[in-house]
């Protein structure tokens, strides 16, 4: 049976309202207990005097016990007894709660403390437990501020990232989250901020130099950084939200189609040509095609879900599916807009425009094919064991 009940040890109390990425150290460790499917928590450490003011997840009862003399705790068998005076990732935590073993396990840190503790079965006054090693980098003491906040950080990380998005990118939004996560600025503020920074350098390629093109590239690629935040800020506080999941998928799109709007118009201006409208038109088009086809694949209604999930993962025997999963993956970095800069450098824009009308059509196929497969009764698709995907430039959610 999965642990439902757990105990929250803490050793060090004064540790409990220290703020580390924008929560209190007590608030974290609650939300990552709700995440790993505990519903009862009590924490050992009685009740501290901001109580009233701890945002404390949704669905969890929460009981205040003194750590020292005999106060009966109601628990249910099995359950976990967590130390208060770690950080643990939430993907471990649950991994170990789900399918707690049979017997009493201890999992222990490198320097042999207790981290989490599952109790099977009653007996004896002294319990006897099975010694295991924490998965590495699973866990982490509540030490020194910017030591734990860089393993935090980490977590924000994703693993789909293109490789400039991986190695430059992503420290760039790290950073500005960083700075931000103290601060009054929700996931979704920081999205309609994002949209409107990659707007306005759309519309900046309308202007009559090639300057206004090479600022307009500027914020474009700073929308993709920025883009990045909302998503980190909202893991890191625990605010992921279905609305803020469209949000920011629809203002991605919309970044999007009119990039290429703008680019088809600013070259039909400076050459008078129609062929620019239409590849705008054939990019665009495309764009919005491929986002209208996520949108319904990736939000829909399901138990429990929240946020943007991506496009489902299919897993299918055919080969072909599987080669062009592979293309789905390599057109959804974010590494494209590497060449959006430096075409503008050079004012070849036309080549980024004949680039989109190009792969936005492709993606589009590739997309309804998959779309497809994942609605055959013979395509293997289990959507209770979906795991998060790669993101494409035009499917992006609140989990960039």
């Amino acid at each position: 049976m999965p642990v439902r009940d757990a105990v929250l040890w803490v050793d060090e109390p004064s540790a409990m309202p220290r703020r580390f990425c924008g929560m209190a150290a007590l608030e974290r460790q609650l939300f990552v207990l709700a995440a790993a499917g505990v519903r009862r928590v009590w924490v050992a450490a009685g009740r501290p005097v901001n109580a009233d003011a701890l945002r404390l997840p949704s669905g969890v009862e929460v009981h205040w016990i003194p750590r020292d003399g005999d106060h009966p705790v109601e628990v249910s068998l099995p359950y976990a007894v967590v130390s208060g005076d770690h950080f643990i990732r939430k993907e471990a935590l649950c991994a170990l709660l789900a399918q707690p073993p049979a017997g009493n396990a201890a999992w222990q840190d490198r320097a042999r403390q207790n981290v989490v503790r599952v109790i099977a079965a009653r007996g004896e006054r002294v319990v006897r437990f099975e010694r295991l090693p924490m998965p590495e980098g699973a866990s982490h003491p509540v030490a020194g501020a910017a030591e734990t906040e860089d393993w935090l950080l980490d977590e924000a990380r994703k693993s789909h990232d293109g490789f400039m998005a991986r190695v430059f990118d992503r420290h760039l939004s790290l950073a500005i989250s960083r700075r931000l996560l103290d601060t009054p600025v929700t996931p979704n503020q920081m999205t309609v901020f994002s949209t409107l920074v990659g707007l306005i350098g759309c519309i900046l390629f309308l202007g009559p130099t090639p300057a206004w093109d090479i600022v307009g590239a500027g914020l474009v690629w700073l929308h993709s950084v920025l883009d990045g935040c909302d998503g980190e800020i909202a893991r890191l506080k625990y605010k992921q939200s279905k609305i803020g999941g469209v949000l920011d998928f629809w203002g991605d799109n919309v970044v999007h189609v009119a990039l290429f709007f703008c680019l088809g118009l600013s070259r039909y201006w400076t050459h008078n040509s129609p062929l620019y409208l239409g590849l705008a038109a054939l990019a665009s088009l495309s764009s919005a095609g491929s986002a209208w086809l996520a949108y319904k694949n990736a939000f829909k209604p399901a138990a429990e879900q929240t946020g943007f999930k991506g496009i489902a993962v299919i897993e299918t025997k055919d080969a072909t599916a599987d080669a062009l999963k592979k293309v789905e993956h390599t057109l959804a970095q974010r590494d494209f807009i590497y060449l959006l800069v430096l075409v503008a450098i050079f004012h070849r824009q036309d080549l980024f425009l004949w680039c989109g009308a190009i792969g936005a059509p492709i993606f589009l196929i590739v997309l309804m094919y998959l779309t497809a497969q994942s609605a055959a009764p013979e395509g293997g698709f289990d959507a209770a064991a979906q795991t998060e995907p790669a993101l494409t430039p035009s499917t992006r959610g609140n989990a960039s």
